[in-house]
């Protein structure tokens, strides 16, 4: 009936359960329980008087089992049944005239849809006005109800979870359909975002909003869970792909859709920043941040257009901006620049000037042999025409290359401002070139 079933090669065993945090096989007439080591709480054993977490010295007969109704259950997730009785009672589901014809199936604790005509469940219809009930019964004892209800048109999809089959009532029936237009002289495309959901959108066309969302709900908190889907006084946020990002509320409701009007002074147009960094700078990573806009958004995008030089396309006007250059900790005095709020539409430019605590330092070789080279103390090898990039500390210091049977090669010492200025340090012949 339920869980997982299966023959283990080799072996006349039947597993019954096959879950993350236990297993349970019959072997004839034997019902054997193994939690998993690796868990310190695993699934539950009830039966009509008892209730005991399942542990390895649980064995069990099948007939005991049976007429104890016993089930396994994880977190209120029913794993295995060994009920053979049903209950008397049922669980009616409350639907409006137009929900029910968007019910598309209506499934317990993951199984079949209790709408087909094979269903071990049974059910029926009853129409009261404007709204329908629909009885399922047929549940085993002890058994905890999970039911998935999945829904066509613009309902979401609801699970209900511990509904106990005792004439309890799910009412659904004030659930309202929800799809969503944005309206604009200015036509766009974008995408609008309602807290951690996200919507792709072109003005003047109507979304489902149904379709992807589910709500999740103990049997107590329906009214709840409904009564918050049918709310239309939240805030959205528009990110038109050419315009800055647009906050706003729902206008109006109009026969289920939620109407969002942008007006065309609203629509402001996004603004370009360049930044070029110093020609010493090695493994930068330049990040444009806002205060309330996410930090991995299409408006902190760039483009590396040169050496070090980088353009962000899309950057939101009027407000304050911070570059974080990246590219290391504490790699420099100042490891983020606070940029004015640019105007609409504009292009702009800024010279970053640097003051470098540590700095990455590119390390060629243009030998035919393997070398060593020894930078502040780091120390790299590098194999013929080979390069890596090595760390250090901004100081007066000394580079020596050293072939591998440790003969000095060239040696050249550096003061602070000289090796905070540079970028490459290249081995030739029976030379140290500093550029």
């Amino acid at each position: 009936m339920l869980g997982i079933k299966k023959r283990l090669f080799g072996s006349k065993a039947e597993t019954l359960v096959d879950h993350y945090n236990l297993t349970v096989e019959r072997s004839g007439d034997e019902v054997v329980f193994k939690p998993s080591p690796y868990y310190e709480r695993n699934a539950d054993l009830v039966m009509d008087d008892e209730e005991y977490e399942v542990d390895s010295e649980m064995t069990f007969s099948i007939d005991y089992l049976r007429g104890e109704n016993a089930v396994i259950i994880n977190s209120n997730d029913l794993l295995h049944s060994f009920s053979t009785n049903t209950v008397e009672e049922d669980i009616g589901l409350v639907f409006s005239e137009d929900q029910i014809d968007n019910i598309n199936e209506i499934t317990v604790n993951k199984g079949d849809n209790i709408l087909n005509p094979d269903s071990e469940y049974e059910f029926d219809v009853f129409a009261g006005g404007e709204m329908f009930i629909i009885t399922v019964s047929g549940f085993y004892v002890n058994n905890t109800v999970k039911l998935d209800i999945q829904m066509n048109g613009a309902y979401p999809s609801v699970r209900v979870s511990n509904v106990n089959p005792d004439n309890q009532l799910v009412d659904l029936s004030t659930m309202e359909r929800r799809e969503f237009r944005v309206e604009s002289e200015i036509g766009f495309t974008g995408c609008v975002k309602f807290g951690a959901k996200k919507l792709d959108v072109t003005t003047g066309r109507k979304y489902n909003l149904g379709r992807s969302e589910k709500i999740y709900c103990e049997s107590g908190e329906v009214s709840d869970r409904v009564e918050k889907w049918n709310n239309t006084d939240f805030g959205v946020e528009i990110r038109p792909d050419s315009y800055s990002p647009i906050k706003t509320v729902p206008d109006r409701v109009v026969d289920g859709t939620i109407i969002v009007e942008v007006a065309k002074d609203d629509i402001v147009s996004l603004s370009q920043l360049t930044v070029t960094y110093p020609e010493w700078v090695v493994g930068i990573d330049p990040r444009l941040k806002y205060e309330d806009i996410d930090p991995h958004s299409k408006y902190s995008k760039r483009e590396k257009v040169g050496q070090n030089k980088y353009v962000f396309r899309n950057v939101i006007p009027f407000e304050d901006l911070r570059l974080f250059h990246g590219g290391g900790v504490m790699r420099f005095e100042e490891s983020i620049l606070d940029i004015k709020p640019l105007g609409s539409n504009s292009e702009e430019e800024t010279q970053v000037n640097l003051t470098p605590k540590r700095k990455s330092l590119i390390i060629n070789s243009k030998r035919s042999d393997t070398v060593n080279l020894i930078v502040d103390g780091e120390s790299r090898q590098i194999e013929s025409q080979g390069a890596t990039v090595i760390e250090v500390d901004v100081d007066d210091t000394e580079v020596t290359a050293k072939s591998t049977d440790n003969r000095t090669i060239d040696k050249v010492s550096l003061s602070e401002s000289a090796l905070s200025e540079t970028r490459e340090i290249t081995v030739v012949d029976d030379s140290v070139l500093i550029s």
